[in-house]
C-alpha cells in the first residue's frame, strides 16, 4: 500500500478516536434530549415494526419471538404459554387497537416481562429509566455495532435503537389512542 494511503488511514482512525473520546467525556455538544421516541412515527404499520424487530433487533438477555395467533388463541393464553403477562404483550405490540386477537395475526413476545421502547441517542436511556420508574440496570439496549452512536451523530436520519425495560408496564405514549383509553 502506498505510503500516502497509510497516512490517510492513520489520520482517519485518529479522527474517529478523538471524536469518540470527546463524545464519551461530554466535550462535544450532545444532541438535544428528546422526549421518548414516538414509536408510531417510526413504524407506520405493524408489519414495518415486526420486520424491523425480526431483522435488526437482538438483545443479550432477552429474546423476541414473533408468534402467529391460531384459532382459539387469545392474548392472555399466549402470554401464559410464554411465561409473560398481558402487560408485556401490550408493551411489545404498540400498534394494537384492541385486545381481541385475530387469527394469523403476528405478535411480538419477549422472553421476560417488561416493555419495548426506542431511543435515538444513548442519553435517552436515563429518560426511559425515569419515565418507567426503574433503575438503569433494568434497561437493556439492543446489540449495536462498534461506534454506532458516534457515527449516528453524523447521519441526517436517525435510526432507532430498541431498549427493553425489564419489569415495566406499558404507558400510554407507546399505545394507539384506542388502547390508551
Amino acid at each position: 500500500m502506498p505510503r500516502r494511503y497509510v497516512y490517510s488511514l492513520i489520520g482517519l482512525f485518529a479522527a474517529i478516536a478523538v471524536i469518540a473520546g470527546l463524545s464519551s467525556v461530554g466535550l462535544l455538544p450532545a444532541d438535544e434530549a428528546a422526549s421518548p421516541v414516538n414509536i408510531h412515527s417510526l413504524f407506520l404499520t405493524e408489519k414495518d415494526y415486526i420486520e424491523f424487530l425480526s431483522g435488526e433487533v437482538r438483545f443479550d438477555r432477552i429474546d423476541l419471538r414473533v408468534v402467529l395467533v391460531n384459532k382459539g388463541d387469545n392474548f392472555w393464553k399466549i402470554a401464559r404459554e410464554n411465561g409473560v403477562n398481558i402487560d408485556t404483550l401490550i408493551g411489545a405490540n404498540p400498534h394494537w387497537d384492541t385486545l381481541t386477537a385475530r387469527v394469523n395475526q403476528r405478535i411480538v413476545v419477549p422472553s421476560k416481562t417488561g416493555v419495548l421502547n426506542f431511543i435515538t441517542d444513548p442519553s435517552e436511556v436515563e429518560e426511559i429509566a425515569e419515565l418507567y420508574g426503574v433503575e438503569r440496570s433494568k434497561i437493556s439496549v439492543q446489540k449495536l455495532p462498534p461506534l454506532y452512536w458516534t457515527l449516528a451523530r453524523f447521519k441526517s436520519e436517525k435510526r432507532p435503537a430498541a431498549v427493553f425495560v425489564e419489569g415495566a408496564r406499558p404507558i400510554t405514549h407507546t399505545m394507539t389512542p384506542n388502547m390508551a383509553r
